[in-house]
């Protein structure tokens, strides 16, 4: 730092401000540090700095998978919210498991992170509940909302937006409508969507069908639709809900590959917004869900704690029914 000093022209201290608390350095003293720096190749030593203070300038997040698009717009968002406080993201997988996501958070606390990001489950294990309420660090839970949250919230209600899109496909004048859904064991979230389906089928009158229920392995894509597709026409539906946007999708695929009128002979719909989505025709119809939105809200949630503010009340984002051709 006092390389740093020397070349920029400024004290030790201001090198220093200028990396923990970029936002109270004038903007062209700023500059010409940042510039000082990138000629001597130096690096903050970020591990000293949060042994002295606490805490660093990262902000940790865990998400179930990282090949997901979905968990990726999230973190998008929050990356998009953290940037400009000076707070860089760090991101992990858990792979669904409740003892890894425990492991994972374990080794990111000892990277004193400024806040936590989480994905909302109400399966979090035992020992993760104790380490993160002695890190006394700001935690958010995106995706859902748990009924015992370990923090804040932002997330959507899985349960009322797979309630919402499945009583449009009722609207339609569907009464047999195939739900395949991800591995209800491994995804609370999954549960959520399956209660909401069945609220809904209930609601109308009707008595939800077990044979229309269709559970996907984790990692399967577009094939599995396309099984979903051939059992539910088998077993007499007349509608098709993919609980996962790439489920749909191979559904809707196969439907064009085969020769199936959609939505005449069978309706398709998806839980999630997936781009291929609008390039099929007919289009598929979805939930959209303004997964960057919430992500970007998580991250304003952290800095707000992290400046003093107080802890908001849960934010819940609607989600809403795009109708395509597909249903």
């Amino acid at each position: 730092m006092e390389d740093v000093a020397r070349r920029a022209g400024v004290s030790v201290m201001t090198v220093s401000r200028t990396f923990a608390e970029p936002g109270l350095v004038a903007p062209a003293t700023r500059a010409r540090v940042e510039a000082a720096a990138a000629a001597l190749d130096f690096v903050p030593d970020r591990v000293a700095g949060a042994l002295r203070s606490g805490t660093s300038r990262l902000v940790a997040a865990v998400v179930p998978a990282l090949q997901d698009g979905l968990f990726a717009t999230t973190l998008q968002g929050l990356a998009d919210a953290l940037r400009p406080a000076g707070y860089a993201l760090a991101v992990a997988a858990s792979g669904h498991d409740p003892e890894e996501e425990e492991r994972i958070v374990t080794e990111l606390l000892g990277l004193r992170p400024a806040g936590l990001v989480l994905h909302a489950t109400d399966d979090h294990a035992p020992g993760l509940r104790r380490r993160v309420a002695r890190a006394g660090l700001p935690v958010v839970e995106t995706g859902d909302r748990p009924r015992t949250p370990l923090g804040l919230v932002t997330a959507t209600d899985n349960r009322a937006a797979s309630r919402l899109l499945t009583r449009h496909l009722l609207s339609t004048g569907r009464r047999r409508i195939a739900y395949a859904t991800l591995p209800l064991r491994t995804s609370p979230r999954a549960v959520a969507r399956l209660d909401g389906y069945r609220d809904a089928v209930l609601e109308a009158g009707l008595v939800p069908d077990p044979s229309l229920i269709l559970e996907v392995p984790l990692g399967e894509g577009f094939e599995a639709g396309a099984r979903c597709l051939a059992h539910a026409l088998e077993a007499g539906a007349d509608a098709m809900l993919g609980a996962g946007g790439v489920i749909a999708l191979g559904a809707l695929l196969a439907a064009l590959r085969d020769g199936i009128a959609v939505p005449d002979r069978i309706a398709i719909a998806a839980y999630d917004d997936h781009p291929v989505g609008t390039m099929l025709r007919p289009e598929l119809t979805c939930l959209a869900i303004p997964r960057r939105e919430i992500g970007h809200a998580a991250g304003e949630v952290i800095l707000a704690r992290l400046g003093g503010g107080p802890a908001p009340p849960p934010r819940l984002f609607e989600a809403r029914v795009k109708a395509r051709g597909s249903a």
